[in-house]
């Protein structure tokens, strides 16, 4: 959502953000589930992702207003993200653990891609060359698509096949929900042979819907970007409903139409079917056709924020810089790091005992800078520490904490030099001794970003390669998306947001301690369980045609 949204944008966004392509598999999960049990447990998943969503906007809030003060080296302890969240109520290893799970996430969503494209295309094929043609056959097929896809610059220019992807996706909700209804007003005679609950498969169910579920690191930037932050109640509550609903009408309606689905998506499944005309069959083989067209223009979309992270990662920082004074010399404004300065300063007070300005050259390795034998500075260095003035201020005057600045003031030609140094060198000039310097993107970086160099290159396709060889691995679609869902979803949706909020020091009601607990418990077990039946059907099953 664009900074400053309205509450009706905002809406839009997060209903979005939640009903994907994902949501085509839970037919799939009510047959796991069963009709009752199934629509009982996504209630209950529901009310717990919602109460989640609401500790995680209630302790940003918190931790943004009762955060601590800048870091002398000016540096803002930024809480707008998921991460941000975590990092602040979990320490950093929290942090990393809600970064790996995104990033899982967002790849593992790719690789659901190819069996997506995979399982849709093969169900457009004539019956006796879909026996001979395998799901990883067709997903070998679209590789070359996404790994362009993947070299793009940038996705800007793909906002508009975004929002007609998105377009696409209720196009073909609204096509199987049609199909569906006609299949139930056709057999209305004969008594449907779905079943009430199969607690046997539930957990199956509980990775399906989690997975579906992956819309949650959403709720902060749609709650940053809104412009009454107010709104984002009605936003929550409402948006969750209408998801809710989706789910609901989507999975149990196809499944009390087809309690024999079989397929990770409903679109392949309906559109394989034998139809008694083709007018009859004119309808799932247009929502299979929006589903793959869909899935194509959405797969950058799903893979960039995670490409882009992990290209800053790799190729776009640069390694910690030591400390520097800025001195004046003879020949004008230069750098020099702390060793140079206690090497070549005029006086050593019993003050100065313990100051890194006067270190020694074993507390402060990595010397001075290279400097010309020729340069009057190495002959006669003459260095007058500007960071370090002396203390004539009075107990009722304040001491500045930028002694570079009163001095600047005081001499305008003496300004100009430091500005022209600093802009030299591109860095502060009084970053607080043992104050860690974060990496940055290097100065160049917006211009780095631009050229794709042969080792970017690689790297993307060897990322898209990798949810390649995970969808390869994992050709039965229902068992992928389960897998991922339990594995994942389960600690991003339901066990991290409960953990934060009990580590949270804001004011919480009692009964919030018992709703984490559940909410921890269902995930624990539901993940534990939903992993390892979605492994027995990893091993155990497979593209059975092939």
């Amino acid at each position: 959502a664009a900074p400053g949204a309205s509450r009706n944008a905002a809406l839009l966004y997060f209903i979005k953000a939640f009903v994907g392509p994902g949501c085509l598999s839970l037919p799939l999960a009510f047959q796991n589930a069963g009709l009752e049990l199934g629509l009982v447990t996504l209630l209950t998943l529901a009310i717990g992702v919602t109460l989640n969503l609401r500790t995680l906007v209630l302790c940003k809030r918190h931790y943004a207003t009762n955060g601590p003060p800048p870091t002398p080296g000016g540096r803002v302890h930024k809480t707008t993200t998921y991460a941000d969240v975590a990092e602040r109520a979990l320490g950093r290893y929290g942090r990393m653990l809600v970064e790996v799970l995104v990033h899982i996430v967002q790849l593992g969503v790719c690789a659901v891609y190819f069996d997506f494209f995979g399982e849709n295309m093969r169900a457009l094929l004539p019956r006796k060359e879909r026996e001979h043609v395998g799901v990883r056959l067709l997903a070998l097929c679209i590789f070359p698509v996404y790994g362009s896809l993947a070299l793009l610059k940038s996705v800007k220019g793909l906002a508009k096949f975004a929002a007609l992807a998105n377009a696409l996706i209720f196009l073909a909700i609204g096509i199987v929900l049609f199909s569906a209804a006609a299949a139930m007003r056709q057999d209305a005679s004969t008594s449907r042979q779905y079943a009430v609950a199969k607690p046997a498969t539930l957990p199956l169910f509980f990775g399906t819907v989690v997975y579906s579920f992956e819309g949650v690191c959403n709720m902060l930037p749609v709650e940053n970007a809104l412009r009454h932050s107010d709104d984002v109640w009605p936003i929550l509550y409402g948006g969750m409903f209408v998801v809710v609903a989706c789910y609901a009408t989507v999975g149990a309606f196809c499944y009390a139409a087809w309690p024999d689905v079989q397929s990770g998506s409903i679109t392949a499944e309906i559109a394989s079917h034998d139809h008694a005309s083709s007018l009859e069959a004119a309808g799932p083989v247009v929502a299979n056709v929006c589903t793959v067209v869909a899935v194509i223009f959405t797969f950058p979309i799903q893979l960039f924020p995670s490409m882009e992270l992990l290209e800053a990662s790799f190729f776009f920082r640069e390694r910690k810089r030591r400390r520097r004074h800025l001195v004046a010399t003879e020949d004008g404004v230069e750098l020099r790091r702390p060793s140079y300065m206690k090497k070549h300063s005029d006086v050593h007070s019993a003050d100065d005992v313990g100051n890194p300005m006067h270190a020694t050259d074993d507390e402060c390795p990595g010397e001075l800078d290279e400097v010309k034998s020729s340069s009057p500075v190495a002959k006669r260095p003459s260095v007058t520490p500007l960071l370090e003035t002396p203390d004539t201020s009075t107990p009722d005057t304040p001491t500045s904490t930028n002694p570079l600045k009163d001095e600047a003031k005081s001499d305008p030609e003496f300004d100009n030099l430091v500005d022209i140094e600093l802009a030299k060198r591109q860095e502060p000039a009084n970053n607080e001794v043992g104050e860690p310097v974060s990496p940055r993107a290097v100065p160049e970086a917006a211009a780095k970003r631009k050229v794709m160099t042969w080792p970017r290159v690689f790297f993307r396709l060897g990322v898209v390669l990798g949810t390649f060889l995970a969808a390869v691995a994992v050709p039965d679609l229902g068992a992928l998306i389960a897998l991922l869902g339990a594995l994942t979803g389960s600690i991003l949706s339901l066990i991290a947001p409960a953990l934060i909020n009990r580590k949270c020091p804001r004011e919480k009601g009692g009964w919030e301690c018992v709703a984490d607990g559940a909410t921890i418990l269902i995930g624990l077990v539901g993940g534990t369980l939903g992993t390892y039946q979605a492994f027995l059907n990893v091993f155990s099953g497979g593209d059975i045609s092939e």
